[in-house]
């Protein structure tokens, strides 16, 4: 009976080793797990602060952008007055009214010149804002979606340590 009693014992505490090694290995296998989402945890964190510095700087660029504009609208409009205060004529009539040819043919130069400069000037800066703003919107786009999957990671890192602690 005693040889029976120490068989069960033996047996018994054999069983209780291999679940204690089972839930060891678990236990290891959840750490490790606990440890590569923590890894990708921080390398979100890196990745999240590294777009939102981009979309800051692309808010700054965007705003000098608009400064610019506006100075050139302003030096536009300057322009415009000037042209209107120096003579009401169309480009004939400043041509026909000018006693020397070359004058007046300098003139049309320069005039076509400072608008085709201007309008060049225009265009490649509302094309610089509209890239910005698409940089912008794919950038908050990246963001949230960055944000999402932080969250997601952060809940699985969650359900991980409840599962070590219970």
């Amino acid at each position: 009976q005693l040889r029976n009693q120490m068989q069960e014992i033996k047996s018994d505490l054999s069983t209780k080793q291999k679940r204690r090694q089972a839930i060891q290995q678990r236990l290891m296998a959840t750490e490790k797990k606990i440890g590569r989402q923590s890894k990708e945890l921080k390398k979100l964190d890196r990745s999240l602060a590294t777009q939102r510095q981009r979309i800051r700087a692309a808010r700054i660029q965007q705003g000098l952008n608009r400064n610019s504009l506006t100075s050139q609208r302003h030096t536009m409009e300057q322009q415009i007055r000037s042209a209107y205060a120096i003579g009401r004529q169309d480009r004939v009539k400043l041509i026909l009214n000018q006693q020397d040819p070359a004058v007046a043919g300098r003139l049309l130069v320069y005039h076509d010149y400072f608008n085709r400069s201007r309008v060049q000037l225009l265009d490649l800066i509302q094309d610089t804002l509209n890239k910005l703003q698409q940089a912008e919107r794919e950038m908050t786009a990246e963001e949230k979606r960055t944000a999402e999957l932080q969250a997601r990671k952060q809940r699985e890192k969650s359900k991980l340590e409840q599962s070590r602690s219970g």
